[in-house]
């Protein structure tokens, strides 16, 4: 079987600048994946965007960072790549090997935000972590991975920490959810 990713929901040609460039990539308006994007040598040497050596999934972190030090940004509703998730593939076939590089983005990510505290300035940042950690606590069930990869990595980003983020009722209820054993969350996510 295979899949295609989501269509993102883009009405035209649109120029984001400032923070934006970030906020556009947070919320989920631009893919994490390294394919279809134009980026400027120079503006690679100059952040040091480069990618991680025997990491998987290393487009997701390097997105991160790309974006994170984007200045201004253009994004067209041309469609510029077709994405297709094999069940064979790095996506469709999940190992505890990818589950663990996945948590290493993760914490890298994590600990950025935290160190220049982002939360306060990003508003979507935290619902952005949120569904990262529900992925990647999906994909422990779903491909039938150890309880203590799970359990590992539902400790991470505590729902009761605030960061100096005020979270809404959705944001906080979302993250009670995330940190419940794997036999709740598997119910829950079954009931999604």
């Amino acid at each position: 079987g295979e899949d295609t990713f989501r269509h993102l929901n883009i009405s035209g040609n649109q120029l984001s600048v400032g923070k934006n460039c970030f906020n556009q990539f947070i919320s989920g308006n631009i893919y994490e994946m390294a394919w279809n994007k134009l980026v400027n040598r120079k503006f690679i040497l100059k952040h040091k965007l480069y990618f991680e050596e025997q990491l998987l999934h290393e487009d997701m972190l390097w997105s991160f960072f790309l974006f994170y030090h984007s200045t201004k940004i253009i994004t067209t509703k041309n469609i510029s790549y077709i994405y297709r998730v094999r069940n064979s593939g790095i996506i469709g076939n999940m190992s505890e090997k990818n589950l663990t590089h996945l948590i290493r983005i993760f914490d890298t990510k994590f600990r950025f935000i935290i160190n220049h505290d982002l939360f306060r300035n990003y508003t979507n940042l935290y619902r952005h972590m949120l569904s990262n950690k529900a992925w990647i606590l999906e994909c422990c069930n779903k491909y039938n991975q150890s309880n203590s990869l799970y359990n590992d990595v539902r400790k991470r980003m505590p729902w009761h920490r605030s960061y100096g983020y005020r979270r809404s009722i959705k944001e906080s209820f979302t993250a009670i959810m995330l940190s419940l054993g794997s036999r709740s969350m598997s119910l829950l996510l079954r009931l999604k």
